[in-house]
């Protein structure tokens, strides 16, 4: 029995003296392959032949972030490798709305931020009522979702000054 390791893999040479027979085994090169989290957690180890494809283990999980991928490919394995999960932060919307629901602002904020208020918005009076900007009716800082504020208002009741003249003026 003789034992050839050459490049791109191992090579067996088995003789059979009864049969005259040489068997030759060919063994194809195995690398290793580690999946670590962010953290440096092994998610997964893999042996994988030469040119084949890893697999993947489920995506993991992060709080504050969501998983993006993974930071080297992964489809031709030629080399002992280690590949490490990549994030990003999570990042949410948060709408303003005008007291009739239509939209004065949206925007992107990323987890544990906070949004910042547009200019208080005006409200038209009406025959009975003029109206003044009050609050936003929810909270919009230390953002761990989408949130929606509306505009709050105070009304106040329009008083008119009513002048009885008669006819001389």
């Amino acid at each position: 029995d003789c034992t050839l390791q050459a490049s791109g893999g191992t090579y067996i040479f088995n003789y059979n003296p009864s049969t005259k027979m040489l068997e030759v085994l060919y063994e194809v090169p195995k690398y290793e392959v580690i999946f670590k989290d962010y953290d440096g957690t092994v998610l997964k180890t893999e042996l994988v032949e030469a040119g084949k494809s890893a697999t993947a283990p489920a995506d993991p999980a992060r709080d504050g972030y969501n998983f993006i991928g993974w930071d080297a490919d992964f489809s031709n394995i030629t080399n002992d490798i280690i590949i490490t999960a990549k994030y990003g932060l999570n990042s949410y919307t948060v709408t303003f709305l005008d007291y009739d629901g239509s939209v004065i602002s949206t925007q992107t904020v990323t987890e544990g931020e906070s949004a910042v208020a547009p200019d208080a918005p005006e409200r038209e009076a009406d025959a009975q009522y003029s109206y003044y900007f009050a609050y936003w009716d929810g909270d919009f800082t230390d953002v761990k979702g989408d949130v929606t504020v509306k505009a709050t208002y105070i009304n106040v009741l329009n008083k008119y000054v009513v002048t009885f003249l008669d006819d001389n003026g």
